[in-house]
């Protein structure tokens, strides 16, 4: 779904605004829709261009994580569900991973099943980090 990001052409009264203010105009046109994180079978990472030459990463399907230890070592691991997501309770429903989010994970190397707190911004950075959290 797109959401619009201008500014209304009415005022609160119900009248029309004619706004002639370049800003306005610029304003406008910033932002974009909301990047839903899931889980998926491969890996979807797509790059928009951002204002200043600089770019952004954003995930749209994640299967891997970065998991820190609490010992400190880093291993790769599959995510296998999201348990809870404090940002929104549907998300956890419909698999959505955001930062802050509680998943299931597994690890590729081994048979160990982890639970996990996501510390990156996935939509933001273009990867899924997170930190053993105990059961």
């Amino acid at each position: 779904m797109t959401f619009y990001h201008g500014k209304s052409n009415r005022k609160p009264s119900g009248g029309k605004d004619n706004s002639h203010r370049l800003r306005d105009k610029r304003l406008a046109e910033k932002g974009s829709d909301f990047t839903a994180t899931t889980i998926g079978k491969e890996e979807k990472i797509f790059v928009v261009l951002g204002r200043g030459n600089s770019s952004k990463a954003k995930t749209r399907f994640a299967k891997e994580i970065n998991l820190t230890l609490k010992n400190g070592k880093t291993v790769r691991a599959q995510i296998t569900n999201v348990k809870e997501n404090p940002a929104n309770r549907n998300y956890a429903r419909a698999q959505k991973i955001t930062k802050g989010a509680l998943i299931e994970a597994k690890a590729i190397k081994g048979n160990e099943n982890y639970l996990a707190k996501v510390t990156s911004r996935p939509g933001q950075v273009g990867q899924v980090s997170a930190i053993e959290v105990t059961k």
